[in-house]
């Protein structure tokens, strides 16, 4: 025969004991206002570096592609020129149009008129120089102000004197949000 063995226990005994085990001590019991402070103050200081760094990239990349859309123009001019010295009549749409061996070139834009094809957001002009009728000014508008002369010291290599700096070059000038190459 078995026997069954039972144990009583106090129930209330019991309870004490399962409460003080699930007691939650009253100190801390959360993030502190200091740490989240620290830890809000440090995230805003990385998205602002990440937006500086975006911001310098944005202008290193488009003056690259001005200097690349520049290069493409001056060699566009010289096809287009052929044997003639004069440029008179010398306009963007008239290189940009078809059969001229231009197409696809972003300096010539959607409209193959240069109207909204720099980087920057503005127009490529194209027309004869004040300085000599075989020579052409490559125009380049809406640049940032805060890039215009870094633009413009980048293009003086290309330029018709091949100037080493902006400041000594008059192939290059900068005006407000303006620049001008002379090829």
């Amino acid at each position: 025969m078995t026997t069954l063995h039972t144990r009583t226990t106090n129930n209330t005994s019991n309870t004490q004991v399962h409460a003080r085990q699930r007691r939650v001590p009253r100190g801390q019991r959360g993030v502190s206002i200091e740490n989240f402070l620290f830890w809000m103050i440090l995230a805003s200081l990385a998205v602002l570096g990440v937006i500086g760094g975006y911001n310098k990239g944005m202008s290193m990349l488009n003056a690259y592609t001005t200097n690349g859309d520049v290069v493409q123009m001056k060699a566009a001019v010289e096809d287009f020129r052929g044997g003639q010295t004069d440029l008179s009549d010398i306009t963007i749409a008239k290189v940009c149009e078809k059969g001229n061996g231009n197409k696809g070139a972003t300096f010539c834009g959607k409209g193959r008129d240069g109207k909204n094809a720099n980087p920057y957001g503005g127009d490529y002009t194209l027309k004869v120089s004040a300085r000599s009728v075989s020579n052409v000014d490559v125009g380049i508008t809406k640049v940032d102000e805060e890039y215009t002369k870094s633009l413009g010291n980048k293009l003086t290599r290309i330029s018709a004197d091949h100037c080493d700096t902006l400041d000594a070059c008059s192939t290059v000038t900068v005006a407000s949000t303006t620049v001008t190459v002379t090829l």
